[in-house]
């Protein structure tokens, strides 16, 4: 798969779910429980511990067959070629790193590193980011993503950080191509994960045909 069919994956799916958690075990049940539900983007973080060890184990899962599974929090281009070598689709990370950027490609997955200012998310795009990553999202709000988008319509943004179930659906109406998300979405229980995940999506979808309409 090409590293623009993923972010085309990606762009459709509209939720990518990032999971972070304190030990490789309990990453591995809540990826699983989102895979179930139908989540089809996921992200795992390279700060659980196992992570890239992870990754290579879902590559040969059934319950992820139909996934996109991607890294996060990508510092380094080692990290990335690890990440790739493993299965990863996609790569993410905290801030614009031209290394990083050119070994995801390099390796064929997508890219959403992540930006805080007009300026660095301009400067992702001439990198060659597929996505950027509005980072942290919870400082912006949906209606600061419109003036972005107003500024700059030709950016995909990928707001994350501090998103809520309840902001998704408005970031996604205000332009974004997708969202990220961490705790709001993954916390607690695995059994709490399906219906969140369910009632998520039918929220996301909604405002995708609420701002073609």
């Amino acid at each position: 798969m090409y590293h623009y069919e993923i972010a085309a994956r990606i762009a459709d799916d509209g939720v990518v779910a990032i999971v972070r958690e304190k030990t490789q075990e309990e990453a591995r049940v809540k990826i699983r429980a989102l895979l179930k539900a139908g989540q089809r983007v996921v992200e795992v973080s390279v700060t659980t511990p196992g992570a890239i060890e992870l990754v290579a184990e879902l590559r040969d899962d059934p319950v992820a067959s139909d996934a996109v599974i991607g890294i996060g929090t990508v510092l380094d281009e080692t990290t990335a070629r690890l990440g790739a070598l493993a299965g990863a689709r996609f790569v993410v990370s905290p801030s614009v790193d031209t290394e990083v950027l050119r070994t995801a490609h390099r390796y064929g997955m997508a890219t959403l590193p992540g930006a805080f200012t007009a300026t660095e998310a301009v400067r992702a795009v001439a990198e060659g980011a597929d996505f950027v990553k509005l980072f942290p999202a919870s400082a912006y709000g949906p209606a600061s993503v419109q003036d972005v988008m107003a500024a700059l319509p030709q950016i995909a943004l990928v707001p994350t950080g501090g998103v809520s179930l309840e902001a998704a659906p408005a970031f996604i109406g205000a332009g974004a191509v997708a969202v990220g998300m961490g705790g709001a979405l993954t916390c607690g229980p695995a059994a709490e994960l399906p219906n969140r995940v369910r009632e998520l999506h039918r929220a996301v979808t909604a405002a995708k045909e609420g701002r073609r309409a």
